[in-house]
């Protein structure tokens, strides 16, 4: 394999990693529940948000199992996402879990610049941003639609951001 093809590979984990740690982090937080203070394998896979990859006896043999279901996945939003939210322009490799609940792109640019983006986007939809606080993100709120919350992070990976908006739905 080559340099360049080994740190394509490198980054993909690195994404689907971040993306797999934040939706552990924020589901809890986003239905109203807590992490125990001592997190253990046993917890964190009842907070997974990938419940296949849960018996993997490594955490390489679950981003494994985790890459190899990512062609059943859609890359595209739903219609529901895209109208409650949406997408900046120059998003890509777009992944939507199979509830529709989790989307994560990605988008060449700094993460403050990705955020003031999305924040623009979910204004005019009539969304009010809330900062996570330390986190490079933001919680939307708003008291009509189909979503009652919407998490977003966005982290820094390479010269491209990593982003992953958790939905609530009513």
């Amino acid at each position: 394999m080559t340099q360049a093809g080994s740190s394509a590979i490198q980054s993909r984990r690195l994404v689907l990693a971040i993306a797999i740690v934040a939706a552990i982090v924020f589901c809890p937080v986003v239905i109203g529940s807590d992490l125990p203070e001592r997190t253990t394998g046993e917890s964190a896979r009842v907070h997974s948000s990938f419940p296949f990859a849960q018996d993997a006896s490594t955490p390489d043999a679950a981003l494994d199992e985790i890459e190899a279901r990512l062609g059943g996945v859609a890359s595209t939003a739903p219609v529901q996402f895209a109208k409650e939210a949406g997408l900046p322009s120059g998003a890509r490799d777009v992944r939507v879990s199979d509830d529709g609940m989790v989307v994560g792109f990605s988008i060449d640019g700094e993460p403050d610049e990705t955020i003031t983006s999305i924040d623009e986007i979910m204004e005019v939809k009539g969304w009010t941003a809330v900062n996570l606080g330390g986190i490079d993100g933001k919680t939307y709120v708003k008291n009509e639609g189909l979503y009652a919350q919407v998490v977003m992070t966005a982290t820094q990976v390479g010269g491209s951001t990593s982003v992953v908006m958790r939905c609530v739905s009513r």
